[in-house]
């Protein structure tokens, strides 16, 4: 009976506005089971692949999403990387990579459009942490059963960390950025015990990950929410709280962060040539900024080789750098065009917290701009070869757009009913 009422909750009468709400399920399975059939010409990867591009092919036949500048970006990056792609020496190359690109963006038109609806927001709320529900229970399972990846060799008694390893610690710090935003929309819930099961369950994720970026975007991103949070006293008692916490967890997780930070800090140090050619991802800066300077003007305004990057420096490892994977491809247009899209998102939930139009308004602004700018931190690791953590991000940030829209849209219809 609860799974019913949960059903009932959750989904709606409207099949494609169901897909969408399903879509961070189908993402989370499919970025746990891709691992296992890496050299398989079907796996869940593609199928999630071809299902979201047939999906997002009809829904834009049916529904042409604009609103204003940010949908200029979106549209932007979806058709300009396109493009170039066919100036590439190798399509396959090219194009796979660019439909991981294209299904990760798109997800911000379906929040943009469907979250102009009652409820929207609350339900897709459901399927993330569904989402991250799935993915803590896979790392369970993992140490339960010993399967999946381990963090980083030379770690003692690592844990297995399920079908994605430690990169999965960039999409489980995206979604906690969300949970001060669920606890007012939850608030009068008597099942907050589980945001608190999930919030602990993936901070220990977290650490025992030991993902530098994932632990920096997250420390930001929360020094974020903290700054723009309306209620700073409720910040001093969760902070107070966490840290009584954390204390008194230590035990559980110290030795396998000392040791962790033991093995990232022999692998960092460049005083070793391998070390130099495995961790040092500062080298593409300069091997990327160096040939774009002596490059002629069409490799400096629209790149070379767009995603095709190895075949262009004649090198076995990919750039693992989003902003010089987008700067090599897609030269400076693409650069901008890249970095719009993020300063677009920015620049109008600033307004929206500025505007001064509530505390709920106030809450999500605070954490749309504090997950984007943590987006912008993992793409100096990269993440613009995998569909996670950017689909949900995306999906997200047009929900909270089309969200305070409709809010702003209310509020102006009260005050000139009452003028």
């Amino acid at each position: 009976m609860r799974i019913r009422a949960l059903i009932r909750v959750w989904l709606v009468d409207d099949w494609m506005e169901n897909a969408v709400l399903l879509l961070p399920i189908i993402n989370a399975f499919a970025t746990i089971l891709t691992t296992y059939f890496i050299g398989s010409s079907i796996n869940p990867g593609i199928l999630r692949g071809v299902f979201i591009l047939g999906f997002s092919f009809f829904f834009l036949s049916k529904n042409f999403v604009s609103l204003g500048w940010m949908s200029f970006w979106v549209y932007a990056n979806l058709l300009y990387f396109f493009i170039i792609c066919f100036f590439s020496s190798d399509w396959s190359v090219s194009f796979n990579s660019y439909l991981k690109y294209y299904v990760s963006v798109v997800h911000l038109l379906f929040g943009l459009y469907y979250s102009r609806r009652e409820g929207f927001i609350k339900r897709l709320s459901i399927s993330i942490l569904l989402m991250l529900a799935i993915y803590m229970l896979d790392f369970l399972l993992a140490n339960l059963f010993g399967y999946g990846g381990v963090s980083y060799s030379g770690v003692e008694n690592s844990l297995n960390f399920g079908g994605l390893g430690v990169n999965l610690a960039k999409s489980v710090s995206m979604i906690l950025m969300l949970f001060p935003f669920l606890f007012l929309l939850f608030h009068q819930s008597k099942k907050k015990w589980i945001l608190y099961l999930l919030i602990f369950v993936s901070v220990l994720f977290i650490l025992f990950a030991f993902k530098r970026s994932a632990m920096l975007g997250t420390v930001i991103g929360f020094l974020i929410i903290a700054f723009t949070y309306p209620s700073r006293g409720k910040i001093i008692k969760f902070s107070i709280g966490l840290g009584v916490f954390s204390i008194l967890t230590a035990p559980v997780y110290i030795d396998q962060v000392i040791d962790n930070f033991k093995a990232r800090e022999e692998a960092i140090d460049l005083r070793s040539e391998e070390n130099r050619e495995k961790q040092a991802r500062y080298l593409e800066y300069f091997r990327v900024t160096d040939a774009w300077i002596d490059g002629s003007w069409k490799h400096r305004l629209i790149g070379s080789e767009m995603f095709n990057d190895r075949h262009y420096y004649r090198v076995k490892r990919m750039l693992h750098t989003d902003y010089m994977t987008i700067l090599s491809g897609g030269g400076a247009i693409g650069l901008f065009i890249f970095i719009g899209l993020y300063i677009s998102i920015i620049i109008f939930f600033s307004k929206a917290y500025l505007s001064g139009s509530g505390r709920l308004t106030k809450v999500y602004s605070g954490i749309v701009i504090a997950m984007t700018v943590a987006m912008l931190v993992f793409g100096v690791a990269g993440i613009i070869h995998g569909v996670e953590p950017r689909g949900t991000y995306f999906l997200l940030v047009g929900g909270f757009v089309a969200y305070h829209e409709r809010r702003r849209l209310r509020d102006r219809i009260k005050y000139l009913r009452n003028v």
